[in-house]
């Protein structure tokens, strides 16, 4: 089996088929995009080799990987945003509880 993905790396696997001919593989792609799938057989003393017509497939992005890396954006700006607020707030108050003009004074 020989898989080739978008950037157009082959990735070969080597499988056995059963006594009746068939065969089963699997590969977890890492990259969205167009990928390429044929199946080659080298032949034996009985038989010739023989070659598959080539199958493109489709491959989606991971859509919890997405979904993930953008809630992640999202809190972070939401994390900024209510740090920024409290910090305003809490430097309001001291403010107001220390005027500029007015020296603070300590107590012995």
């Amino acid at each position: 089996m020989t898989y080739t993905g978008p950037n157009n790396s082959p990735i070969s696997h080597t499988v056995k088929a059963n006594a009746n001919g068939y065969f089963t593989d699997t590969l977890v792609v890492n990259e969205a995009g167009v990928w390429t799938v044929s199946a080659a057989w080298t032949g034996s003393s009985g038989l010739g080799p023989a070659t598959s017509n080539t199958l493109s497939v489709q491959a989606q992005p991971d859509p919890l990987g997405v979904t993930l890396s953008l809630y992640s954006f999202i809190l972070a700006i939401v994390a900024l945003g209510v740090g920024g607020s409290l910090f305003a707030v809490f430097r309001k108050r001291n403010i107001s509880q220390n005027p500029s003009n007015t020296p603070a004074t300590t107590k012995p």
